[in-house]
């Protein structure tokens, strides 16, 4: 968890960072000799996809034992929090979240999604412990100062265009909807899971549901 602080703080360090919460299986208390460091991105609206090539770019730099530190998959801008999947593995991460940087952030994202609370009833929001301001070094405020107006708003449009190309290019054997599930990205959001790793804990947690209701002849609502 150190660890996972101290690069939160450098992740919000970078330009339209707004808030960040740690996700995955760290935000479960689970960490092995595998695993990673997952963040949920909170951005500036309009400028989601500048802040995302920033942070693969520096993704990509890093060397490979640190690569680990700085996964950062998931990506929404703050004016638009809302999110549509309404399942039991988006709930689940929502659930647990645990904020580092702008704890504000943090608290109107769970107010828009109140409908994780019909799977986790009695999960109570977290505190403010350990959560820091939005850092704004000099570096962060110029580029953002640079690419408010029209050139920023060009740039970020690009970028998704790009993005989204590469992306079907790379994975060509996805249908439509499953591309949605694993891929999604629009202006306000961009979601990657690799290896349909959502539809796999889906299928399994539907299996594992089905298992349970055929062996205590009960049915779960």
């Amino acid at each position: 968890m150190e660890t996972a602080y101290r690069y939160s703080k450098k992740v919000a360090s970078f330009p339209f960072v707004e808030g960040i919460c740690l996700s995955g299986g760290l935000s479960k208390n689970y960490y092995d000799e595998k695993g990673d460091i997952d963040f949920f991105i909170i951005t500036k609206p309009g400028r989601l996809w500048i802040c995302r090539t920033l942070l693969i770019i520096k993704y990509k730099l890093l060397p490979k034992s640190k690569k680990k530190f700085w996964c950062v998959n998931y990506f929404i801008s703050s004016d638009s929090l809302s999110i549509p999947e309404n399942n039991v593995f988006t709930g689940t991460e929502l659930a647990y979240l645990i904020p580092t940087v702008n704890y504000s952030v943090y608290e109107n994202l769970l107010n828009k999604n109140k409908w994780y609370k019909t799977r986790f009833p009695n999960k109570e929001i977290l505190s403010d412990v350990n959560c820091i301001n939005t850092p704004t070094p000099i570096l962060k405020s110029v580029i953002e100062n640079i690419f408010s107006g029209k050139l920023g708003m060009w740039l970020d449009n690009t970028l998704l265009s790009l993005t989204l190309k590469h992306w079907r290019k790379k994975y060509p054997e996805m249908n439509h909807e499953d591309f949605e599930l694993q891929f999604r990205s629009r202006k306000d959001v961009c979601k990657r899971h690799t290896n349909g790793f959502q539809n796999i804990v889906l299928q399994k947690w539907t299996e594992k549901q089905n298992e349970y209701e055929q062996m205590l002849n009960i049915k779960f609502t």
